[in-house]
């Protein structure tokens, strides 16, 4: 997934706002998240700005946690 669908998918999953600067201000921070779930080894680059899961990003997504 490109980081710019990153973005919009997180801006299309809050609800929205009246502040005109709120959905900018949630797509920049779509870069910050790709690269801290890079620098944890959770997604990788999948060429051309696009990045996807690695096993341990499934693995985390798929806990279900303790007690489960």
């Amino acid at each position: 997934m490109p980081t710019d669908r990153v973005a919009d998918e997180l801006v299309a999953a809050r609800a929205p706002s009246g502040n005109p600067g709120y959905a900018p201000a949630i797509a920049r921070m779509a870069g910050t998240l790709v690269w801290r779930l890079h620098a944890q080894g959770l997604i990788a680059n999948a060429g051309a700005g696009a990045w996807r899961t690695t096993a341990g990003g499934r693995e985390l997504i798929a806990c279900p946690g303790e007690g489960s």
